[in-house]
């Protein structure tokens, strides 16, 4: 599946088929891709599997990410990588809205 199918889906809200494309995307072996996909394919899949409720992956996949990307992570993928850990560990509903409306300010 193409980066921009996976966007696609991504933007539809269709996380399941974007989850599916952005494995397919990483696991090619005969695809060279590009450092700042590659970053962000990573970080989409975080995404991706806290949209999807999958809490419990979260921890694995951010270490992952994080030595996956060890030199080539800038301040906006950390920031963005820790508020998404804190969001999977907030205990309520409105602890996770509020942790939300830092993003958007």
């Amino acid at each position: 599946m193409s980066y921009n199918c996976i966007i696609f889906h991504f933007c539809c809200a269709d996380y399941a088929k974007a989850l599916t494309g952005l494995h397919q995307f990483l696991t090619s072996p005969a695809r060279e891709l590009r450092r700042d996909l590659k970053t962000f394919a990573r970080l989409l899949l975080v995404i991706v599997h806290y949209e999807l409720g999958r809490l419990e992956s979260l921890d694995t996949l951010i270490r992952s990410a994080y030595r996956s990307l060890n030199k080539q992570i800038g301040d906006f993928e950390k920031f963005l990588i820790k508020h998404i850990h804190a969001m999977a560990g907030a205990a309520s509903r409105e602890e996770r809205s509020g942790l939300n409306s830092i993003l958007y300010e």
